[in-house]
């Protein structure tokens, strides 16, 4: 008969598993949004940058909207951080 020390560390292994299992399955998705939601925010961007109205501010200012300077950065921030998701290594129990 297996003593109750035992079968407490086998569930709390098994509790510890099926957690890393969670966590390793819902880091790939929401990477993955991330990648999408920059690279949509970056083509915006670009696209905003040749705008009527950001080429009157660059003309008056000598720079983009700020506007256009969110886009940019915040797409080039959220598509480095669901790149990075994506290939981080996994952490080990």
């Amino acid at each position: 008969m297996a003593n109750l020390w035992t079968i407490g560390t086998e569930l709390l292994r098994t509790e510890i598993w099926i957690q890393t299992i969670k966590e390793k399955n819902m880091n790939k998705p929401v990477s993955i949004a991330l990648l999408v939601v920059g690279i949509a925010l970056l083509a915006f961007g670009l696209q905003a940058s040749h705008s009527f109205s950001n080429e009157v501010s660059r003309t008056f200012t000598g720079s983009p909207t700020d506007k256009t300077m969110w886009f940019l950065i915040g797409g080039a921030v959220a598509a480095l951080v669901g790149f990075a998701g994506l290939f981080r290594g996994s952490k080990s129990i």
